[in-house]
C-alpha cells in the first residue's frame, strides 16, 4: 500500500466518515486503500482527546521544556476562584477532586 501523507484534520474526517458507513475497520480500511492499523490508531486517538475533553481536562501542549522545572502550579476558574499550588501537584489526585 502507498504511504499517503494525511493531516489530523483529514483523518479526523476519515474517521468521522467511518463511523457514518456502518463498515468494519477492514472493510471501510480497504475501500478507501488506506491502512487498517492508520484507521484504528486514529479512532483510538480522538475517542482519547473526546474521553478527556468529557471529563473536563483538556491536555495542553508544553510550550517550553524549560517549564518542566516550575514547581508552582495555579488554576483559574471562570467565576473566579483561584487555586495556587507551591509544589508541583499530583495531577492524578487533583483529577479525582474535580471529577
Amino acid at each position: 500500500m502507498k504511504r499517503l501523507s494525511i493531516s489530523a484534520c483529514q483523518w479526523k474526517s476519515i474517521v468521522t466518515q467511518w463511523e457514518k458507513s456502518g463498515k468494519s475497520m477492514s472493510a471501510y480500511s480497504k475501500t478507501r486503500g488506506i491502512s487498517k492499523s492508520s484507521l484504528g490508531y486514529w479512532v483510538g486517538k480522538f475517542r482519547k482527546e473526546e474521553n478527556m475533553a468529557a471529563s473536563g481536562f483538556i491536555k495542553l501542549p508544553l510550550i517550553n521544556e524549560n517549564l518542566r522545572e516550575i514547581k508552582n502550579c495555579e488554576i483559574l476558574f471562570s467565576n473566579g476562584t483561584r487555586i495556587l499550588f507551591y509544589e508541583k501537584p499530583d495531577y492524578r489526585k487533583l483529577k479525582q477532586l474535580f471529577l
